[in-house]
């Protein structure tokens, strides 16, 4: 079963509370998660962007180690 990027955030929200330096969206994205209750629709939406956003760059950021091993690899 697929995971939702909402269900994927609340995992991670642990360790982007503990990073030293959050980034606006990450900030964003506790705020939001802090009163999930209480979010308007329009704030859900947010949330789901920002979540998607955060999911994406993490992705990218995977992917960019990955190249650097290989291109080590290939010497």
């Amino acid at each position: 079963m697929r995971i939702s990027n909402i269900e994927w955030l609340k995992k991670r929200i642990g360790f982007i509370r503990k990073l030293g330096e959050q980034t606006a969206r990450q900030r964003q994205i506790i705020d939001l998660l802090n009163n999930e209750a209480g979010l308007t629709e329009q704030e859900r939406k947010l949330l789901h962007v920002q979540a998607t956003a955060e999911k994406n760059d993490l992705q990218a950021q995977e992917s960019e180690r990955k190249q650097a091993v290989q291109k080590r690899i290939e010497g």
